[in-house]
């Protein structure tokens, strides 16, 4: 907006939302005051890899899973016939699961567990943390239930209980290529001599929220690299092309 103002950029409506603790749940997102904001003709997030041509189009809905076993505590070297190990149960249901990459549009993943109080006690409860996504809804629903009866017959061959929770995180980005977001994200790339390109994702970002609830939105490369692990960085060059992407969005939009 500085830049728009110093050089006396014309342009039409434009709204700035800064959204915060996208990665521990969207939860800004989520809980934006969407009310307050004027009608919203395309929107454009900055939360990809690599430079701002890549356009997703395509993202998953996400489903998490919380399951908690419950068995029966003793003492493992005097008396473990008489306990239940939840940790068995969790171990025998994930070892059913089936788990990665299912397809090309879904994944699952165990990704926390959680249970036990000492090596000498059968463990009495035990928690897993787990998600299903796909590009397919009624994919990552049949995942999703795939999982939890898996859950649900080990905790019964065991002899123990489990509560299986589940909650639904996102919905998917699935955006026509004729929409006023991607034509005109197409359109900015263009004019920076840049080729556009169209990509499906698995990850999840602010703009699943959005989409979510109605607001057309895309996820555009904003030069990180090496997501999520510890070589992670940004490529300066591609932050920059970012940045002149959001000036020919505002050059195209009032040309429209």
């Amino acid at each position: 907006m500085t830049v728009m103002h110093e050089n006396n950029i014309a342009h039409g409506p434009v709204q700035v939302v800064f959204t915060v603790a996208e990665e521990v749940g969207l939860l800004g997102a989520k809980h934006l005051a969407l009310e307050e904001l004027k009608p919203v003709d395309a929107a454009f997030f900055f939360d990809s890899d690599g430079m701002p041509n890549k356009i997703c189009v395509a993202s998953p809905y996400h489903i998490d899973l919380t399951a908690k076993f419950y068995g029966k505590a003793s003492h493992a070297g005097v008396e473990p016939e008489k306990g239940i190990s939840a940790v068995q149960m969790a171990a025998k249901a994930i070892s059913a699961m089936q788990l990665g990459r299912l397809d090309e549009e879904t994944t699952a993943n165990i990704g926390i567990i959680q249970g036990g109080t000492a090596t000498n006690v059968v463990a009495g409860e035990t928690v897993i943390y787990g998600e299903a996504r796909s590009l397919v809804k009624e994919k990552v629903e049949a995942q999703i239930q795939h999982m939890k009866a898996c859950c649900t017959l080990a905790a019964e061959q065991l002899g123990g209980s489990v509560e299986v929770e589940i909650e639904e995180c996102y919905a998917a980005i699935n955006l026509d290529e004729n929409s006023t977001t991607v034509q005109l994200a197409k359109k900015a790339v263009q004019r920076l001599g840049l080729e556009p390109e169209l990509v499906k994702t698995g990850g999840g970002s602010d703009a699943n929220v959005f989409c979510g609830k109605g607001i057309p939105a895309t996820n555009i490369g904003c030069g990180m690299n090496n997501v999520h692990s510890v070589q992670e960085y940004l490529n300066l060059n591609e932050v920059k092309a970012a940045s002149l992407f959001i000036l020919s969005v505002v050059a195209e939009a009032i040309e429209e």
